[in-house]
């Protein structure tokens, strides 16, 4: 069976018309985000449509039109805590009953006024061309395998957050591989930019054997793939340094440019420094000036901070900040990690024996309370004595000190490394799996604990 799922985030916000003789749509949504900002709140709204398509026994795609669906959703952060809701249908009552429930807004802070919609981003319509449908066709008569099942999930999504009395639009493009066996998925692959995915995966690797891991255990040694390392740089590098930066009392509050950890990882305050000005989209989507990840003098990607509440009166409050970064935002909000002493290298097959590898996390999170990073995962795999990758059934639930995790970084890069996959997107949208390599730790010095397998 193989199916293709498209997202397209709604772009019509800008032509709503009126509804019951009220606002517009997005004159609504204009005058939540406005009444939260007098609240130092954060609101980011999106409006999206979904459409998934499969193929046919033919090979020709086929649009599932019971399947399709409209929503708004609603993101919310104070004081640090992000909350997403989302909400079926147009009707934008149940809206305002969550934004009086959280807010206090009422009908009576409604205001009206001339809207502007600026976009940026990709087009809506990349997914309906007839080279993509042709590449998507082409991909899956090529991996047809018997009890093998392939999906290819690709989402558009377009994020508006009020500036000035308009609309600023984010795209941004996601595109995921699942690779399931006898009902059971066996690899999950993606890509975060205009690269079809199948370009990037010719053929679908070979099919992972499965085992059963019945006991507890405890590795000695944790092999963290590039999407999983990736994930954990994003949450500790990119949103404990941020709530650092942005928490007032706070040791590092607006100590953007000053050494946090070891000499060898360092916060710059001028994205500009060595590679002129750069506008991309950041791994949350967001457009932005940012600072290059340079790892062994390599320009391998680029790290920034989300934009939560800041208590400088100076700046524009957080929509603003995280659009435009480059004529309202001082240099100052961007960071990166150099890794100027690093002698990487390549181990063995003999050395990875009864090494835990772990591909991906299926939740991350920071807790900036306890300046801890929790991470789940079940991607969990064993290298066989030919160095193939067999999957075991378990669970590894990390909790961890982020500073821990960037003083040991370190010495970990200086040490191992056993798949470099350091490539940088053309197009400047960075994924947690292009903008590092894997890491291996130590078990016991990070106090990373292991589940008990299922």
């Amino acid at each position: 069976m193989y199916i293709i799922v498209r997202k397209d985030w709604h772009p019509g916000l800008s032509t709503c018309n009126l509804i019951d003789g009220e606002l517009s749509l997005i004159e609504k949504m204009n005058s939540v985000i406005r009444f939260a900002e007098a609240k130092s709140i954060f609101v980011e709204f999106f409006v999206y449509t979904s459409v998934y398509y499969r193929t046919t026994p033919k090979g020709s795609l086929q649009c599932v039109d019971e399947f399709r669906e409209k929503g708004i959703g609603l993101t919310v952060v104070n004081d640090g805590k992000e909350e997403i809701f989302s909400f079926d249908g147009m009707d934008f009552e149940k809206i305002e009953r969550k934004c009086y429930q959280i807010l206090g807004f009422t009908k009576k802070d409604y205001f009206k006024d001339e809207i502007t919609v600026k976009g940026y981003g990709y087009k809506k319509d990349y997914f309906s061309t007839k080279g993509f449908i042709h590449k998507v066709n082409q991909f899956f008569k090529n991996n047809q395998e018997e009890g093998v099942d392939l999906v290819i999930s690709c989402q558009f999504e377009e994020i508006m957050v009020a500036n000035n009395y308009s609309f600023a639009c984010d795209g941004r493009l996601f595109q995921k591989l699942i690779v399931s066996e006898n009902g059971e998925i066996v690899k999950t692959l993606s890509s975060n930019d205009r690269t079809f995915i199948g370009d990037k995966y010719k053929r679908c690797y070979k099919k992972a054997e499965l085992c059963t891991e019945n006991k507890e255990r405890k590795y000695d040694r944790i092999l963290f793939a590039p999407m999983a390392s990736g994930m954990l740089m994003h949450e500790i590098c990119g949103h404990m340094l941020e709530n650092d930066f942005f928490i007032q009392g706070n040791s590092l509050f607006k100590c953007i440019g000053q050494r946090v950890c070891n000499s060898t990882i360092s916060v710059y305050d001028n994205p500009y420094r060595m590679y002129g000005k750069i506008k991309h989209i950041d791994d949350e989507g967001n457009i932005l000036k940012k600072t290059p990840l340079i790892v062994r003098g390599k320009l391998t990607g680029l790290l920034g901070c989300r934009y939560a509440q800041t208590t400088d009166k100076k700046l524009p409050f957080a929509s603003k900040a995280r659009r435009e970064s480059h004529e309202y935002v001082p240099t100052g909000r961007s960071f990166c990690i150099e890794l100027v002493s690093s002698n990487c290298k390549k181990i063995s097959v003999s050395e990875l024996q009864d090494v835990l590898v772990v591909k991906t996390f299926s939740s991350s999170s920071f807790v900036p309370a306890t300046n801890e990073v929790k991470c789940e995962s079940s991607e969990l795999y064993l290298f066989d004595a030919d160095g193939q990758l067999i999957k075991i059934k378990g669970e590894l639930k990390i909790r961890l000190k982020g500073n821990d995790f960037l003083r040991n970084i370190i010495s970990v890069y200086d040490d191992y490394t056993y798949q470099e996959n350091m490539c940088y997107s053309s197009s400047g949208h960075v994924s947690a799996a292009t903008y590092t390599p894997s890491i291996m730790m130590d078990n016991t010095s990070l106090s990373i604990k292991i589940a008990a397998a299922s």
